[in-house]
């Protein structure tokens, strides 16, 4: 979740790049490092102070048992988009890549992935999608 929240809006590189800086820094990237870590130190692994404010958010609300994440799994898909959703820098597009990646499962269309719709519309010859 850590890595989707890192992603948005940015180039694989700069992401690779930020995950790389925490994972030298941290050893390993554990809700318990995150919770110990403060915020000012996340951003100068490079992301902003609002993805650093969700990351802290995520991991404490993981922390405090009010986000369970193996739960996740018994759900249905909307059910895991609308719990995601809750999540303070967490929206439909990014819990769908955590769905698809994360708790693997291949079924999951993201209509709203801007990549996907430029890949139809080249295959397609389409300007509409």
């Amino acid at each position: 979740v850590v890595h989707h929240i890192i992603g948005q809006q940015i180039s694989t590189t700069a992401q690779a790049t930020i995950w790389r800086r925490m994972n030298e820094a941290l050893d390993e990237i554990t809700v318990e490092t995150i919770c110990g870590t403060d915020i000012n130190k996340l951003r100068r692994f490079g992301m902003t102070f609002k993805k650093a404010e969700y990351i802290k958010d995520f991991a404490d609300r993981v922390q405090s048992g009010e986000l369970n994440i193996e739960e996740l799994n018994n759900k249905s898909d909307e059910e895991v988009i609308a719990e995601l959703s809750a999540l303070k820098g967490i929206g439909r597009w990014t819990a769908e890549m955590i769905m698809t990646f994360c708790i693997q499962r291949p079924d999951v269309m993201s209509y709203g992935d801007l990549a996907i719709h430029r890949g139809l519309r080249m295959l397609y010859h389409h300007r509409n999608v």
